[in-house]
């Protein structure tokens, strides 16, 4: 299944974020069972502050991707976070704002993030911090 990343924000958060498409304090849940695709098609800079996966309740469980247009993850504690068995990839450009980005849960799924040159912003360079049970290679 392949959805716009709108499309998936309405129906997996049950309505589009309160300040428009793109919300320093937007969270996306993903927890639809299944794999599918959810592209990111605006042009420019997609704010949003957490990313929450919780695909597949138990394995093996079919992956998730991530893609299109860059990630802007900004605003207060922004995060991803893996509570699911399905393996998520990110294939987007992130920029990561001043409060830097988590990676944190207790799911046993991967985050795989493949297009780790395009990992920009001002506090870029020591900006991830990982959590729980996320495994790291």
């Amino acid at each position: 299944m392949t959805r716009r990343l709108l499309e998936s924000r309405q129906q997996l958060a049950g309505n589009a974020p309160s300040g428009g498409i793109s919300d320093p304090n937007a969270v996306l849940n993903f927890d639809l069972p299944g794999g599918y695709t959810a592209t990111n098609d605006f042009a420019g800079q997609f704010q949003l502050n957490q990313l929450v996966f919780n695909v597949g309740v138990e394995a093996p469980a079919a992956a998730t991707t991530i893609t299109g247009n860059q990630l802007y993850f900004t605003g207060a504690a922004p995060s991803i976070t893996q509570s699911g068995f399905g393996a998520i990839t990110i294939s987007n450009a992130i920029q990561i704002g001043t409060n830097g980005l988590t990676f944190n849960g207790t799911g046993p799924g991967s985050v795989t993030l493949s297009n780790t040159a395009a990992i920009t912003g001002a506090a870029a360079t020591n900006a991830l911090t990982f959590s729980g049970s996320i495994p790291r290679r």
